[in-house]
């Protein structure tokens, strides 16, 4: 068969250096008809993409305060695959420059015709060409031992090579297509194909190359080693990356907690990856909760609460205890153990209700005091001692009722309250149970956190 397929690597120089004169003159001041869409798209759009592609993934990247191992995958892709783009971009201009790489055109000379597509090029020898056909976009050979087919994706681009490979059929007759026949009848040749005039056509260079294959050339494929290459290196960098991100990330994470409350500091603490400014956060934690400790002190002092001495330390010390925990827990547990033939005769009350009363109002005391950005009450479970323990019970010795109190505070479940206190409330005939135990809830609140806000 007439068609041969080469490698760019595997042409003679003589011949690579006729087609990139062919793809940088546009076929201008040649012997021959060129076809061509233009300069390769990827040139351009290969890069253009790439960098939209890093643009997109450092928008979804910045700042790095999600999951470190995901942005590096994320990161790690972006760069692989929009950097590989802007390479592939260059290399193609570097080769089009070197002349590795010729692009994409069809070039019909003398001698044959040539299907350049980057690095492969297809050649139809026009020596034993009997006859041709156009069909659409498809120009058909026939030689003597069969029939070639080329794709000329340019409807007026054929009708052009048409007239030339006619006007070289009827040229040469039964003879021969020698250099002699091409000089004298080249400029004839072009001046049919493009309809002008033959005083027009500047003088030709016609000495057509035929190609040889470079011995030392090979068209093996490459391609295996390449993507073991890019295995490695896409390892090598997601190692590189995450490690960049890590350290991008604790930057980031604390230039964001800095400013919010202490559940962010927290956060930035609780994560192990965060190492660079634990000391910092901690001092900030710490701060705050010597801060609000020292203003409860304060309000507990100002009210001075008679029968609750040393109750200005009670939950300044818990919260200072807080400040090195994990998370800022409080267990509060409010306690009724009276017995049923213990309640008051002649004002009845519901001690259970009076509990869930309590706890509610000493809960909202609590947050609406220290906040519940440094305090989280739970009630613990019934075998768990609670920070903030308060129980009581109504007793009654024949006719005369009393209301007896317990209030414990400490820092550790395991340990002894650093706070403890009881008293007795007396409850005349005349007094309402309900009226007193409010009244001594007023007291406690007072005890624990003054009047602070």
């Amino acid at each position: 068969m007439s068609k041969k397929t080469y490698l760019v690597s595997e042409l003679d120089e003589r011949s690579r250096q006729y087609l990139v004169a062919v793809r940088r003159t546009g076929g201008q001041n040649m012997a021959g008809i060129y076809l061509s869409a233009g300069s390769p798209a990827a040139t351009w759009g290969f890069p253009l993409t790439g960098i939209i592609i890093l643009g997109v993934v450092l928008y979804l990247v910045v700042p790095p305060l999600n999951d470190p191992t995901h942005q590096a995958m994320l990161l790690t892709a972006g760069l692989l695959l929009g950097g590989w783009l802007i390479l592939a971009g260059i290399r193609i201009m570097v080769a089009l420059s070197l002349g590795a790489n010729l692009g994409t055109f069809i070039y019909a000379d003398p001698k044959q015709i040539w299907e350049v597509d980057h690095s492969v090029v297809k050649r139809c020898s026009l020596k034993n060409l009997q006859s041709f056909t156009v069909n659409g976009t498809e120009l058909v050979l026939a030689y003597p031992d069969g029939v070639e087919k080329v794709q000329v994706p340019f409807e007026i681009g054929i009708l052009e090579i048409a007239v030339y490979l006619d006007y070289w059929l009827q040229a040469r007759g039964e003879g021969k297509l020698d250099q002699e026949l091409i000089d004298a009848h080249a400029g004839n040749a072009r001046a049919a194909a493009f309809g002008e005039e033959l005083d027009s056509q500047p003088s030709f260079s016609t000495d057509i190359p035929i190609p040889k294959p470079n011995e030392n050339a090979t068209g093996k494929s490459r391609d295996w080693p390449m993507l073991l290459g890019i295995i490695f290196f896409a390892i090598a960098l997601y190692i590189v990356v995450y490690w960049i991100v890590i350290v991008w990330h604790d930057y980031a994470v604390y230039d964001w907690v800095r400013t919010k409350t202490p559940t962010h500091w927290r956060a930035y603490l609780l994560d192990d990856r965060n190492t660079m400014f634990r000391d910092a956060v901690q001092k900030m934690l710490r701060d705050r909760y010597q801060q609000k400790a020292d203003n409860l002190k304060a309000e507990v002092l100002a009210v001075g609460e008679p029968g609750f001495q040393g109750s200005e330390n009670a939950m300044p010390q818990l919260l200072l205890a807080l400040a090195e925990a994990p998370q800022p827990i409080v267990t509060l547990r409010i306690q009724n153990t009276t017995e049923g033939d213990n309640l008051p005769l002649n004002n009845p009350v519901d001690p259970v209700h009076l509990q869930i009363m309590a706890q509610t109002d000493l809960i909202d005391s609590l947050y609406h005091a220290i906040g519940q950005d440094l305090i989280t009450l739970v009630q613990p479970p019934e075998d768990v001692p609670a920070l903030v323990e308060l129980r009581f019970k109504f007793i009654r010795d024949n006719n005369q009722s009393r209301l007896e109190w317990t209030l414990a505070v400490r820092k550790d479940p395991e340990g002894e309250p650093h706070y403890n206190t009881s008293w007795t409330t007396n409850l005349p005939v005349f007094m309402n149970p309900t009226d007193a135990f409010h009244a001594d809830l007023r007291r406690i609140r007072s005890s624990l956190v003054g009047n602070a806000p």
